[in-house]
């Protein structure tokens, strides 16, 4: 984890299957496991993989140009969601970026790549893009 300072609030924060750290200060989420920290887009597909992607936009004052929108299809997505600080871009790598407006998720990622949420399975992966 980041070193805290006293405007950050990294509070462990159970989504699925994995715990959860979000600071909108430091600009990050970090995904830990019982056995430690986890891989970041494996807590990703645990805690966002069901949603559906409502739109693709060209993005504004984001952290790349392209932002998907993803939306929550049930009551344990909709939690998942509130566990994520509103209108803050968390770094999840260096070329993958989230946030939320607090009824969608918000994806950014590079151009050179794009994530898929796979429907209905534990599985998120960044694939080159053939854009």
């Amino acid at each position: 984890m980041h070193e805290k300072d006293t405007r950050c609030t990294h509070q462990l924060t159970t989504v699925n299957s994995h715990g959860m750290v979000a600071c909108a200060h430091c600009r990050t989420v970090e995904w830990f496991t019982p056995q430690g920290r986890a891989d970041a887009h494996a807590g990703m597909a645990a805690a966002f993989g069901n949603f559906d992607l409502f739109v693709t936009l060209r993005g504004l004052g984001n952290a790349a140009p392209v932002v998907s929108l993803y939306v929550p299809v049930s009551a344990d997505d909709r939690r998942a969601l509130a566990a994520l600080p509103v209108r803050a871009w968390l770094q999840v790598d260096p070329r993958f970026w989230i946030s939320s407006d607090g009824d969608r998720l918000l994806i950014s990622v590079e151009p050179t790549h794009e994530v898929s949420l796979s429907d209905g399975a534990p599985m998120l992966s960044l694939v080159p893009s053939l854009a």
